[in-house]
């Protein structure tokens, strides 16, 4: 035990020298992340909202459940306009929150 507490110890330590982020949750990752993502498609379904990115097997998806009808409304409005304008959105998601094919959206921005 105490071996592999001084082991994690130096391999934080180390990490953290070299600008890496490590963190250590019994095992497993939890962090919420920006993603730069090109949309191309948006669908609305009963209870939820998806859109797919190029190049990206992932579908961001938006739930009624865990959002208000407001933000659902402005993540399909936001996503429409950049696929009309081919811009590029920035999705802030919750890595530990869904599948990895299937994440939860939390904040959609578009590119100016």
């Amino acid at each position: 035990m105490e071996a592999t507490h001084g082991l994690r110890t130096a391999l934080m330590a180390v990490g953290l020298c070299a600008g890496l982020n490590l963190l250590w949750i019994d095992g497993a990752k939890a962090a919420q992340v920006w993603e730069d993502c090109q949309p191309y498609r948006v669908a609305v379904f009963d209870g939820r909202a998806h859109t797919a990115y190029l190049g990206n097997p992932t579908w961001y998806v938006v739930t009624y459940a865990n959002h208000s009808d407001a933000f659902v409304n402005r993540f399909v409005a936001v996503t429409t306009a950049a696929i009309a304008a081919n811009k590029p959105l920035k999705i802030l998601y919750d890595n530990a929150v869904g599948s990895p094919s299937d994440r939860e959206v939390l904040s959609v921005e578009m590119f100016k």
